[in-house]
């Protein structure tokens, strides 16, 4: 049987499809990683025009919806970041296919504009019991992504969450990082400069700008990014290392 994938701009879908595809994002997000999909719906119909830009994909498995994608380029860092890359069911062949059409898409719109991808970042939980890692979604990223040569920050990074109650939390996390086009180790060089400036446009530019669309206490939310960015600076090791995932 001829297996075809394919992947759409969410804003050019029948929503139908669109349902669809938020509906499998819904059920496969690990829990405390997953954005209100009202929020993600506004966005889509909204387009805003942010310091970041966003994108939004339906996947679809011979012309059947099959999944759903955001990333997001920040532009002060050129990195593009994996927000969520969802399937109806987790399997190698079909994350590849959606995650390597998804990338060449995306570069493609940004050359179109001189625009250029240096790295691509996502974010990996550290929910553990018993000190085993236990969110699915993220050991599952683990397991594909180090096919693709991805490397883990060994630094500190807290994921912002916001809760029901419109309050922040932290939750302590790992970046995974690859240099876009390479996968030459010797390109995993930083230093404290760097990883807090891409901290802080990761803060401000990405989750900051996406809250204050939806929540009227954005200069509380605002301080409370700012007060972990100061945590994460001064926690920096005296060594920053990569390790392979």
């Amino acid at each position: 049987m001829k297996v075809k994938y394919s992947v759409k701009n969410a804003s050019k879908v029948k929503e139908k499809d669109l349902v669809s595809a938020l509906k499998i994002y819904t059920d496969t997000v690990d829990k405390f990683s997953e954005t209100n999909t009202n929020e993600i719906l506004d966005y889509i119909k909204n387009n805003y025009i942010e310091n970041r830009i966003m994108f939004f994909y339906v996947l679809y498995l011979n012309d059947e919806v099959y999944g759903f994608a955001e990333y997001a380029y920040l532009t002060e860092n050129k990195v593009l970041f994996l927000d969520y890359l969802c399937t109806r069911e987790r399997n190698h062949t079909p994350f590849y296919n959606y995650y390597h059409m998804i990338y060449e898409d995306i570069s493609k719109m940004l050359e179109s504009k001189k625009i250029f991808i240096e790295y691509i970042i996502t974010e990996l939980s550290l929910f553990k019991d018993s000190k085993i890692l236990t969110d699915v979604d993220s050991n599952y990223f683990r397991q594909i992504l180090s096919f693709e040569r991805f490397h883990i920050l060994n630094i500190p990074y807290k994921q912002p969450y916001l809760n029901s109650k419109k309050e922040l939390e932290f939750y302590e996390y790992n970046l995974a990082i690859k240099k876009a086009n390479s996968y030459e180790e010797h390109s995993y060089k930083y230093n404290k400069t760097y990883y807090i400036n891409l901290i802080n446009e990761i803060y401000n530019n990405h989750y900051l700008q996406w809250y204050s669309h939806y929540n009227e206490n954005i200069e509380v939310i605002k301080d409370e990014l700012k007060r972990c960015l100061i945590e994460i600076e001064n926690d920096y090791p005296n060594e920053s290392t990569v390790i392979e995932i």
